[in-house]
């Protein structure tokens, strides 16, 4: 009897406690393993929030577009190396696509992607992971086309990605972390200067901890406050040329170095 009327004063506070408090219960992460790209796309259509598309070790047609926090996560080999391939189709023809990945919030990781206009891109609100995931033979690499919110992260890491043009950031005072990265770069035309393979407008940016090849650089456009922009610890090879900031869109007119530490 005591411990039933202890119960019921514990029950009691509680209610008092928390009053008219709501709470908000997920329903459990679903995986969904897909092998083909009919499995992919209704793998995508059926998936909510915070659920799992884990692609198999095989070739996937470009042109994927999720408008959901999910994570769309490829198969790794036993060495880590990416045996999921989304193929852009060689940026022509008429099953060219303009984008492998689109996708504004969530998490892409182990993935290769090729022969595409634009790896992944980015136009809307929300935070967004890319993780290891290797981009080649494409001309641009990753777009954030529009600003995020500035709640929202773009965090970039342990990617390669060797592209002819740039990975390119819109502005805004979202945060942007670049870090543990090897930039590349296959176009001729910016022998004499390097290919802005970072490429940012952002007004908070981190860039650190990456390696950029040869013909490669980091071009920082914005009149931002030196304190919202971090770079350090990058190694450079022979050929690729460190930071510089400017308010120009030339890119020999920089405000300031930013050299590593």
């Amino acid at each position: 009897m005591k411990a039933r009327k202890f119960l019921s004063l514990v029950v009691l506070a509680l209610t008092m406690i928390l009053g008219t408090m709501s709470f908000t219960v997920f329903a459990d992460t679903e995986t969904y393993n897909v092998e083909t790209d009919e499995q992919l796309k209704t793998a995508i259509a059926s998936a909510s929030d915070g659920d799992i598309i884990k692609l198999a070790g095989t070739t996937f047609e470009g042109g994927i577009r999720i408008d959901k926090n999910i994570t769309l996560e490829g198969t790794l080999d036993e060495d880590g190396n990416c045996l999921t391939v989304l193929d852009g189709n060689n940026n022509s023809g008429s099953s060219y696509y303009y984008y492998s990945v689109y996708m504004n919030k969530g998490t892409v990781k182990d993935i290769k992607i090729i022969n595409a206009w634009k790896g992944i891109m980015t136009e809307g609100t929300g935070s967004l992971t890319i993780d290891n995931v290797e981009i080649v033979d494409a001309c641009y690499g990753i777009h954030i086309a529009e600003a995020k919110n500035a709640e929202d992260t773009v965090l970039i890491q342990n990617c390669t990605i060797d592209i002819q043009w740039a990975n390119s950031f819109t502005g805004g005072d979202y945060a942007l972390v670049i870090k543990n990265n090897v930039f590349a770069s296959t176009n001729p035309y910016y022998s004499d200067y390097g290919a802005p393979v970072v490429n940012t407008y952002s007004t908070n940016t981190t860039v650190e901890e990456n390696v950029f090849e040869e013909n490669t650089k980091i071009y920082v456009r914005t009149e931002a406050a030196a304190e919202n922009i971090t770079i350090g610890n990058n190694y450079y090879e022979d050929g690729a040329e460190k930071a510089f900031v400017s308010d120009s869109d030339s890119y020999t007119v920089p405000i300031y170095t930013c050299y590593d530490s």
